[in-house]
């Protein structure tokens, strides 16, 4: 009994694999080169130019931990449960855009904490 070879496009698919991992590695690198350059100076400026406290200034920079930590999850098991990953990385993306956008014109202690609040949920 002869099994019957079927052409497989094994090098396609590799590629299109190859591909797909790469944009995303593409994008994480661009996500992370951002927050790398953000983070260590978001205190200074909040304290330098906004002349919040040290107090404010904490509650303000912990404040983006906290929040991503209770709803982010909820991202994750929503981009799972719809199967529609791609589409809300996207949101995702083009939200937390437009939160640094509305961080950049907040002036004022709880202006800057509910921007950042903002900006932590997506």
């Amino acid at each position: 009994m002869h099994a019957e070879r079927v052409p497989c496009s094994v090098g396609s698919a590799r590629e299109a694999l190859v591909a797909g991992l790469v944009v995303l590695a593409l994008y994480w690198f661009a996500m992370l080169a951002a927050l790398g350059t953000f983070f260590p100076l978001f205190s200074l400026y909040l304290t330098e130019n906004l002349g919040l406290s040290g107090t404010q200034a904490g509650m303000v920079t912990a404040a983006l931990p906290l929040a991503g930590l209770l709803v982010q999850p909820l991202w994750g098991s929503l981009a799972d449960r719809s199967g529609k990953r791609v589409r809300i990385l996207a949101f995702v993306t083009g939200a937390a855009a437009l939160g640094y956008r509305n961080l950049a014109s907040a002036h004022t202690f709880p202006g800057v904490l509910a921007a950042t609040v903002a900006l932590a949920v997506v």
